[in-house]
């Protein structure tokens, strides 16, 4: 412990000079003389006890198992947290506790116990399109976090928000987009033009998250139609994942587009 009945002991003690003891914290020196080397010795020892004070033990990390671990490590980052009144997500199982910290709104769903949380967040998709087998719409890409009884969401792209929740609960649970530049590999476009065709929106408004180099097992690429046969030979492609208007979409295409199958 630093403190300044330690600092006073460790500089009278040393000033001991020819069985004479110089106090010079506010008074002069007993002869009327400041000798440099004790001014030097001073600062020296100043120094050390500075330096002990600076090298104390670490804070100790804030662990976060529950709702209000996590409220309280919000604040103390210098956050706003507003609990609000509005509805959770039944696939979770539990109710939510939405918090409005700062402009973002995060849901935070509590289980009773790791094990119960464990359960439901294995069953949560790489990039959140679904929960327990239940297809999810979301109104952003959702960034999905876990810790002791918890699982975290947070549907935005504030990237100083994602950074702060990271920091303090871990990497997501769910993968984040890869930015892909474009022009994209031709069967990238063809995936692009086949969903807005599908969904009858404009193409500007698919956005790529994810293409995957693959080698198909079939001239299928593994999504057979109900009565077609494949023949069983290697098929290089593409396994692409597009996002339009809250909703993830899979597709499977050959090298170059010219078969494209939605999963």
């Amino acid at each position: 412990m630093c403190d300044s009945a330690y600092a006073r002991r460790l500089l009278v003690s040393t000033w001991t000079m020819n069985n004479e003891s110089y106090f010079i914290l506010g008074r002069k020196e007993k002869e009327g003389v400041v000798r440099f080397e004790h001014l030097l010795c001073y600062v020296f020892l100043v120094s050390i006890w500075l330096a002990s004070c600076r090298s104390g033990a670490p804070p100790v990390e804030r662990m976060i198992e529950t709702a209000d671990d996590l409220v309280a490590a919000l604040r103390d980052a210098g956050r706003a947290v507003i609990e609000t009144t509005e509805a959770g997500i039944p696939a979770f199982g539990v109710p939510a506790r939405m918090l409005q910290v700062d402009q973002a709104v995060v849901q935070v769903y509590e289980y009773v116990n790791v094990g119960a949380r464990i359960a439901i967040s294995q069953t949560i998709s790489p990039y959140g399109e679904a929960v327990d087998e239940t297809v999810m719409v979301w109104p952003d890409r959702p960034k999905f976090w876990a810790t002791g009884c918890l699982i975290l969401i947070y549907n935005g792209t504030d990237g100083g928000m994602i950074l702060l929740l990271s920091g303090l609960l871990g990497d997501p649970l769910t993968w984040s987009s890869t930015l892909v530049d474009e022009p994209y590999p031709p069967a990238v476009t063809a995936a692009i033009q086949y969903i807005a065709y599908s969904l009858n929106v404009e193409p500007a408004r698919v956005e790529v998250l994810n293409i995957e180099a693959v080698n198909w097992p079939d001239s299928c690429l593994s999504l057979p139609e109900p009565v077609e046969r494949c023949v069983e030979v290697i098929t290089p492609g593409w396994h692409i994942f597009l996002w339009v208007e809250g909703q993830i979409y899979q597709v499977s295409t050959d090298q170059f587009g010219e078969d494209v199958r939605l999963h």
